[in-house]
């Protein structure tokens, strides 16, 4: 081959190819390395830091057990589990033995997700010690390295459906505008599920367009492999994060419009989701009543029953009344619509491919496959609202209860194909013209990654209300085996690595905690309750019945700790009361603050 064959090779031949793929994982590595130094300070997410402590335990090989102790979990487990339930309450006898707080099954997470954290702690052998003077806890680089290789993997997967849908130009537009979506990069180093969670429901997406095509083609035996292998792409999604459930339905009626007249589909995927997902619910069932475990409970959240998160924290809930909370959940669900129906746009990234995707609805497809998934998105849209409005009315966007995040890559592709239907409109035989106008798309869709990277760069932590080096000092002043309360538990069971009591609802509930379940060896309060308002939101809000020690005017009487300190950053915000003073220096009595 003489220089001129291989440089048409390289411009126009199979070389270009790879040449634009090696320029899209130079540039990919190049945006990583550049966020991750600007915009990374540590997690800030209750989710991505419960996910983390349980992988941890899991690495340890302690199973499924969690340091973040909920005392709606304590109730179930409580009325499910060991012998004479009944009888672990303040009026009856003690039960037989009390709880080791630090081997409490964790029946709130999806699995993978954590078991996937799990073996990259265990195969790297990371250390869980945050280093004095580190401004980055290490393992949580690990957590959001995976989390930006499965967004690489997503773009890949995402380039070669919307190539088979359409063309590479709608590809290569699609994979551009995915990977320069400030809510993309916002969610690979949140920590949560959410990029495992997109990249298995991206694959499913693949299998079912894939099976689309066999079935085009008459090609049967493709048709039940590819089938079956999106349905159980979809499962593990749905392990991974329970949002993904609400797909399953939409998923079968997909299936009955575009493979009509075979019957045994259907059951085949019914069987192999019960093959899949059934052995977790039993588990949690086994233990909790309930399949999805302590996760359903979040239906009755947030309502005039139990305002805020006061259910998750009572360890003796009120009974659900049913005509009251067909009441809240009305209401949580026509709040959650409204707020979806405005922030739609925000939610699904605030990109201008989102505004053509619900434009380009009105436009037909010619090809059947591209119509099957297009509604697949929209309805499936309008599913995922529903379901986030009846569990988190009003999510952040970029958290793990953005719902609507899970369909953006499918949303992009459609998008991205209804502006080159524009662009062929306009008959230009102007290729710089067509070029320019396409930059421009990008870089529009682009605008809000661009601020983001702008000065000025966040603060080294996620504070308020989370200050690593003051939890991980206070997490050396207590064994293993010792219990704080918080107001941030997640938190505190990440960074101090001890097991953390969610600050029960009422003083009550602590004390009877305390007394007959676990001993609590101090509380620790921060401006997660302290800074929650005005003295009237403290006063009226979810921390009415620990008023009093928020204000830090007064400890509760009964819940046995006598000994309190102020903490670092700033000597007023953390507040820690505890069973001894345990921050005086040996032999000085001088305090050994961190």
């Amino acid at each position: 081959m003489g220089i001129q064959d291989a440089v048409y090779n390289l411009e126009e031949g199979a070389g270009a190819v790879w040449v634009r793929r090696f320029a899209a994982v130079i540039g990919f590595i190049a945006l990583t390395l550049w966020y991750d130094v600007s915009q990374f300070h540590g997690f800030d997410i209750p989710e991505a830091m419960d996910s983390a402590q349980l992988a941890r335990e899991i690495a340890r090989g302690h199973g499924f057990t969690t340091h973040f102790i909920r005392p709606l979990a304590l109730a179930q487990l409580r009325d499910h589990q060991g012998p004479n339930p009944s009888q672990w309450n303040q009026d009856n006898p003690a039960p037989p033995q009390k709880l080791d707080f630090t081997a409490i099954p964790d029946t709130y997470n999806a699995p993978l997700y954590p078991l996937a954290l799990a073996l990259i702690f265990k195969t790297s052998g990371v250390h869980f010690q945050l280093a004095a003077g580190a401004r980055t806890y290490t393992p949580e680089i690990f957590i959001i390295v995976f989390g930006q290789i499965c967004t690489a993997l997503t773009a890949a997967f995402l380039f070669r459906l919307a190539r088979n849908i359409f063309d590479a130009r709608v590809g290569w537009t699609s994979v551009a505008v995915f990977l320069l979506g400030g809510l993309t990069w916002k969610s690979s180093i949140s920590g949560t599920a959410v990029p495992l969670a997109l990249l298995l429901l991206t694959i499913a997406l693949h299998s079912f367009h894939r099976a689309l095509l066999a079935e085009e083609h008459n090609e049967h035996g493709k048709v039940w492999g590819w089938l079956l292998g999106s349905g159980a792409a979809l499962a593990l999604a749905s392990l991974t994060d329970y949002a993904a459930l609400w797909l399953l339905p939409l998923f079968l009626v997909a299936v009955g419009f575009g493979f009509r007249g075979r019957w045994g589909l259907t059951p085949s995927l019914v069987a192999l989701w019960l093959v899949l997902l059934l052995p977790w619910g039993v588990r949690n069932a086994g233990l909790t009543g309930d399949l999805l475990g302590s996760h359903s409970i979040r239906l009755f959240e947030s309502g005039s029953m139990f305002p805020g998160n006061t259910l998750t924290r009572s360890y003796r809930p009120a009974e659900i009344k049913t005509d009251q909370a067909f009441t809240d959940l009305r209401g949580k669900f026509i709040h959650g619509l409204r707020y979806h129906t405005d922030e739609a746009g925000k939610l699904l990234g605030s990109s201008l491919a989102t505004c053509l995707f619900f434009a380009g609805c009105f436009h037909l497809f010619r090809r059947r496959h591209a119509q099957i998934l297009r509604y697949f998105a929209l309805v499936g849209l309008g599913v995922l609202a529903i379901g986030a409005s009846l569990i988190q009315p009003a999510p952040e966007a970029g958290a793990g209860a953005n719902y609507l995040f899970l369909l953006w890559p499918l949303t992009v592709i459609f998008g991205v194909a209804f502006f080159f239907i524009l662009i062929d409109r306009l008959e230009s035989s102007h290729s710089l013209l067509r070029n320019l106008v396409i930059g421009l798309f990008i870089a529009v869709n682009a605008a809000p990654l661009v601020l983001t990277l702008a000065p000025p760069k966040p603060a080294p932590f996620s504070y308020p209300p989370y200050f690593p080096p003051v939890l991980s000092f206070v997490g050396q002043w207590y064994q293993e085996n010792e219990v704080l309360a918080s107001d941030i538990p997640w938190a505190v069971a990440w960074y101090t690595d001890r097991p953390s009591l969610w600050l029960p609802a009422t003083v009550k509930e602590y004390v009877e905690i305390n007394d007959y379940v676990s001993p609590i060896n101090g509380l620790l309060l921060t401006p997660e309750s302290r800074n929650a308002g005005s003295l009237l939101d403290i006063d009226k809000g979810v921390w009415k019945e620990w008023a009093s020690i928020v204000r830090g005017s007064s400890v509760p009487s009964g819940i046995g700790l006598g000994a309190a300190t102020f903490l670092p950053p700033d000597k007023t915000d953390y507040l820690l009361i505890s069973d001894r003073n345990r921050w005086a220096a040996p032999d000085t009595g001088t305090p050994a603050t961190p």
